[in-house]
């Protein structure tokens, strides 16, 4: 089959359309599109933009490391450099929650030679927090989001820091009071900012917040600031306690890519690194083995496959002396070189017995100036032991402590040992020790003494584990396994329980949520829950309700009175909330979902633990249209999403819109954003094309011919337009003109347009519109006298196939229904007679 291609003039509007003819077919390159129900052609420039993914580099391989990236650690780095290998450092930046901000930074002047750096986001400082109030914690997720996009030479991200002592939480403007965050709290807003960070750079690492040491339990207290004081809650929890809630919490809701600590000894004698002393309140290690106790008992089992990254490390007096608790303590000559080699020795163990590895220990801290526990001193207060340090260092390096990269497991884990079976009511509960390098374990059940057992539980990551679901009465025999990436050891030691009565255990297993597929912004969106009664009898017939909780706000429910049998599942929906809405209004950005059954606890059940699950989703923005320099007018919003120049202007005077079809409003036109400015527009689908529409028109008084504006614009990182004369395209002042360019969004799911300055003033816009495309043929084939055509759509579009068998015919007849398009693609099928001709067209609806 021949194909031959022929074009249709250049217009200005939003229509397009896909011609053939058989047995020639003519294939038109022009798209389609509808717009306030008009039909326009429009032939559409396609740019093609080379999207460079965000790759992680490999990380340094030594252990050493310092904390600050700024003032330059250009010493400290080539020492290690010197020692034939590359090492981390730790940088600190403090972003604020405004989610139109994005700006970033660039560590390239470490990254670019070898080094790895540890970017740690924070909020704020003291008195505002490392993390803002929990009203916040959206934009912030969203600010973090647009630090990470827009920064190189960092690819691994801690976020927060130290929320287990009172001067890191913010200061609460709703109370006057330092409130308290809970690990549960902290790990609420790490799932926020993870999928938000995640949905730009997929392939960045996101950690969670190193904890601090020998912090609570703490009673309530008070700071001032700015001489007024303002109270503090109390810290129930000690420094372990408070790490493993956080980190557990964490992994309950989703993934996390490492785990960020703080290590350091009481001193900097050899003596403190080996110190067994342990406090007297919570009879943990009070000194460098601290450390042990993080990995023990404060890293869930289930965590340790993940890395280690120590991002602060120091003897906790002042390297210099002077610490206001004990001002005789400084550094002594030797505790660098056993301080790595303690943490050595630990990752040699770690590797061959499926222990966490430490990557870094990172010294705090280099800069002079920023605290008292710098080592670089500066000109006016030089450091006397910093000689001493740092030729320490070089005498660590010279050992050359790498971390270990051979942590591939060669043997299945031994049998888990001291497995326990404890009846209570309407639960067994085991208990075991935990099986060396076991990833998680199998639990198995048998009715007979010493088996067959049936397999009732895999992928536990725990070394405890709850039955409820059993007939009463009956004699149970337990075994338990652990599971590795060689496979699976052998069970423990038997253990048996008999359990005497039967409780409902009510259990969310799945949300899901209508629209399917993709969500937009403003979608209506009814979400349901999936329940099942994992229990040993049936629930009580009473109202069983779930509540709905959307984390950027909006409470809802499902409630209706029925009784559920032990074994039985069904998918519930939303029906009913305080303001009697049944549906979710969507806003653009991550989100979670969360459903708690029976929430309010109408029923006793045998596990009251089980019954909440949070799942992430993405909404997408279908469209932007925004007003550049002015406010929101018609389906324009407001000037958002830029960055650089503050600089605008309007006027009144009337705007000729003649040379554009569907023109934005005359007030777009008299108002523009002008300077060296950039727009950043999130929550587009990824790599997916979208149609760009920059509108201009000049109106700026000094500008009174052409040639006195020229400027560029660059799509993603491609220069779309050079040496731009608004005034010389448009034919003078007041006229509007709109220019429309195909773009693709990357990972990040988001296009960027800026303007640079040219030749002549500086560049200027009036509005800019994100489109969806007009569908476009991507195929054609005909069999036994059937045409069928592949069509690239856009989800949520309309699409319906329309027909002519002359282009001369006064009207297209529609060949198909409409045809709602779920994804990337639709086809449609039409019969044809042997050598007919026959020209289509894609027509979108909507």
């Amino acid at each position: 089959m021949n194909i031959d291609k022929y074009g249709c003039g250049r217009d200005a509007g939003v229509m397009s359309r896909a011609f053939f003819h058989f047995p020639v077919l003519r294939l038109s390159r022009l798209l389609l599109s509808l717009r306030l129900h008009r039909v326009h052609l429009i032939v559409v420039t396609i740019l093609c933009c080379l999207i460079t993914p965000s790759f992680r580099a490999a990380e340094a391989p030594s252990l050493y490391g310092i904390h600050d990236h700024s003032p330059d650690p250009a010493e400290f780095l080539t020492r290690i450099e010197n020692g034939a290998t590359r090492g981390w450092v730790t940088a600190t930046v403090a972003v604020g929650t405004d989610p139109n901000n994005f700006s970033g930074d660039s560590f390239n002047h470490i990254s670019d030679r070898g080094h790895t750096v540890i970017g740690r986001i924070n909020y704020g400082y003291f008195p505002d927090g490392t993390i803002p109030v929990a009203s916040k914690w959206d934009d912030f997720a969203q600010r973090c989001a647009n630090f990470v996009a827009n920064s190189t030479g960092c690819s691994i991200w801690v976020i927060a820091n130290e929320t287990n002592l009172p001067a890191e939480w913010p200061l609460d403007p709703s109370n006057n009071r330092f409130n308290y965050v809970s690990p549960q709290d902290y790990a609420v807003l790490f799932r926020k900012v993870y999928n938000a960070i995640k949905a730009v750079r997929p392939n960045d690492k996101v950690i969670p917040q190193a904890i601090a040491q020998w912090a609570g339990p703490l009673g309530p207290g008070a700071f001032s600031v700015n001489g007024t004081v303002y109270p503090h809650d109390g810290l129930p929890l000690n420094w372990v306690q408070y790490l493993n809630q956080m980190l557990t919490a964490i992994a309950a809701s989703g993934p996390l890519d490492g785990i960020a600590l703080h290590i350091g000894s009481r001193g900097y004698a050899y003596a403190d690194i080996h110190s067994t002393e342990r406090d007297a309140v919570n009879n943990l290690y009070w000194s460098f083995y601290s450390y042990k106790d993080w990995v023990e008992l404060g890293i869930p089992q289930s965590l340790y496959h993940l890395p280690l990254y120590a991002t602060e490390c120091n003897g906790m007096f002042f390297w210099n002396g002077g610490h206001p608790e004990d001002a005789s303590k400084h550094y002594e000559a030797g505790w660098m070189q056993e301080m790595y080699a303690e943490i050595d020795r630990y990752n040699q163990m770690a590797a061959s017995s499926g222990k966490p590895i430490f990557r870094c220990v990172n010294l705090y801290r280099w800069c002079a100036g920023c605290d008292g526990w710098n080592i670089d001193g500066d000109g006016s207060h030089p450091s006397p032991y910093r000689a001493q340090i740092m030729s320490d260092l070089d005498l660590a390096i010279a050992q050359n402590y790498l971390w270990p990269t051979n942590l591939v497991v060669t043997n299945v884990p031994p049998a888990p040992t001291n497995l326990t079976a404890a009846v209570s009511s309407g639960r067994v509960t085991l208990n075991w020790s935990s099986a060396l390098s076991a990833e998680s374990y199998n639990v198995k059940r048998a009715t007979v003494n010493g088996g067959p057992y049936s397999l009732i539980q895999s992928n536990v990551t725990d070394t405890t584990f709850i039955n409820a679901f059993y007939t009463p009465g009956t004699t149970y025999y337990y075994r338990v396994s652990g599971v590795n990436s060689i496979g699976e050891g052998p069970n423990s030691l038997q253990a048996s329980a008999t359990p005497t009565n039967g409780i409902c255990d009510m259990v969310v297993t799945g949300i899901t949520w209508i629209p399917t597929n993709f969500l937009f912004a403003g979608d209506a969106v009814n979400f349901r829950a999936t329940i099942s009664n994992q229990g040993s009898a049936a629930s009580p017939f009473i109202t069983h309700g779930i509540g709905f909780t959307v984390g950027s706000g909006g409470f809802f429910w499902h409630s209706s009175d029925r009784s559920m049998a032990a074994g039985q599942s069904l998918t519930l929906a939303m029906n009913g909330s305080q303001s009697g809405v049944t549906t979710w209004t969507a806003t653009a950005g991550n989100n979670t979902i969360t459903a708690n059954v029976d929430d309010i606890n109408r029923f006793p059940e045998a596990i009251e633990e089980n019954n909440v699950l949070t799942t992430a989703f993405q909404v997408y923005a279908p469209s932007y249209a925004v007003n550049s320099g002015g406010s929101a007018v018609s389906t324009f919003v407001a000037d958002s999403f830029f960055s650089g120049s503050a600089n605008t202007f309007s006027v009144g005077n009337a705007i000729d819109r003649s040379l554009v079809s569907n023109p934005a409003p005359e007030a777009a036109y008299q108002s523009e954003r002008w300077g060296a400015f950039s727009y950043t527009l999130p929550n587009l689908l990824a790599e997916r094309a979208y149609n760009v529409r920059l509108h201009f028109a000049e109106i700026a008084s000094g500008i009174t011919g052409a040639g006195q504006r020229l400027f560029n614009v660059s799509i993603n990182g491609t220069q779309i337009l050079t040496s731009f004369d608004v005034f010389s395209e448009a034919g003078g002042k007041y006229r509007a003109i709109a220019r429309d360019f195909l773009a693709t969004t990357g990972p990040a799911g988001q296009i960027v347009v800026q303007f640079n300055p040219g030749s002549a003033n500086q560049p200027k816009c009036s509005a800019i519109e994100i489109l969806p495309p007009p569908p476009k043929v991507s195929s054609v084939t005909v069999t036994n006298g059937t045409a069928q055509l592949t069509v690239e759509t856009f989800p949520r579009k309309i699409y319906r196939l329309q027909v002519k068998n002359n282009l001369s015919d006064a009207n297209w007849t529609s060949a198909s229904v409409d045809t709602l398009a779920s994804g990337d693609s639709l086809s449609f099928n039409n019969s044809i007679s042997t050598n007919q001709q026959r020209f289509y067209r894609i027509l979108q609806t909507n």
